[in-house]
């Protein structure tokens, strides 16, 4: 038996955990925030290749670390190397707001975007949700870069709004319509990373994901288009909408309870799903505004129908 294998046999025989369904499993208490009330769920697949995830429903999610094991005592077993993932766990890269909202800096400027988009301030909360970063420079100088940074990215009269990407990265955008959004290549992150909003979910429960291209689509349709309070908000930063069912998937988020709503933009024609991929979900929709081309706009704005059953 392989060391991946031989791990999560270990874990599972543990007993610090309460199963779910098949491969889903909770503990009564986090090690990461010290909730105790059954809201951390870690998602086990017997093979060789996944990592072990788990996801609270208060803190957030990556995968099983040092950390966890030293929590429930698992001393003796070691995190494994799994193949085909990279060195850096973007999991672990401004895992929650607080490193991404520091306590006195100025808000205003996301607030005052947002507004001028979805016609929405959003609170505190909401912009960490929004995994808005609050001082771009130093988030960009701690997590993203060892070389030296020019100011002019993140100063002048234009301010960008920044946005954490899954896999640590970041992306800006200001009001200018010819400048568009702008993505900070970091020199220590080699894979791609789409975006979602950090709400907290409930994964034994049905969930809807909302899967649309851009930031601000997301954004709007939080705002906008309140149709379930079980919600995973994806943009896959494109039109392949398939990038936001291999988020989900990879990360272990699948199932007969989980439906996928593409929000595709009205000029795109058609939207293709992989078949096979189609088979881990409820139900595949597409839906369209039928009043403007996308989801960033304020609710006024919206009339949102679906359009297709994949």
């Amino acid at each position: 038996m392989g060391k991946v294998l031989d791990f999560k046999e270990a874990l599972i025989n543990s007993g610090i955990f309460k199963k779910v369904r098949e491969e889903q499993y909770r503990c009564k208490f986090c090690p990461y925030c010290g909730d105790n009330k059954f809201h951390i769920y870690v998602k086990i697949v017997y093979d060789e290749e996944t990592p072990v995830l788990y996801h609270c429903k208060k803190c957030g999610g990556g995968r099983v670390d040092y950390k966890f094991l030293e929590y429930y005592g698992l001393n003796d077993l070691s995190v494994p190397k799994y193949k085909g993932l990279k060195k850096i766990d973007s999991c672990k890269i401004g895992n929650n707001q607080a490193e991404l909202i520091n306590p006195g800096d100025d808000l205003s400027n996301a607030m005052d975007y947002i507004n001028y988009r979805v016609g929405v301030y959003p609170t505190e909360m909401e912009l960490g949700y929004f995994q808005y970063i609050s001082n771009p420079m130093r988030y960009a100088s701690e997590f993203l870069t060892s070389k030296k940074l020019n100011e002019k990215w993140f100063t002048g009269k234009e301010l960008r709004c920044w946005f954490r990407l899954t896999n640590g990265n970041m992306i800006g955008r200001n009001r200018a319509e010819s400048d568009g959004w702008r993505q900070f290549r970091s020199d220590v992150i080699k894979n791609s990373g789409i975006y979602v909003i950090k709400l907290p979910f409930d994964p034994s429960k049905t969930i809807d994901v909302y899967i649309s291209e851009g930031i601000m689509d997301s954004i709007g349709l939080f705002y906008g288009y309140k149709q379930s309070s079980n919600v995973i908000y994806i943009s896959v930063l494109g039109r392949d909408y398939n990038k936001g069912i291999d988020y989900l998937l990879n990360t272990g988020i699948f199932g007969k309870h989980v439906n996928i709503k593409i929000f595709k933009d009205a000029d795109v024609d058609k939207v293709s799903v992989d078949r096979l991929k189609k088979r881990f979900f409820k139900h595949v929709d597409v839906y369209q505004n039928m009043m403007y081309k996308d989801y960033g706009v304020s609710s006024d704005k919206m009339d949102i129908s679906k359009v297709e059953t994949l």
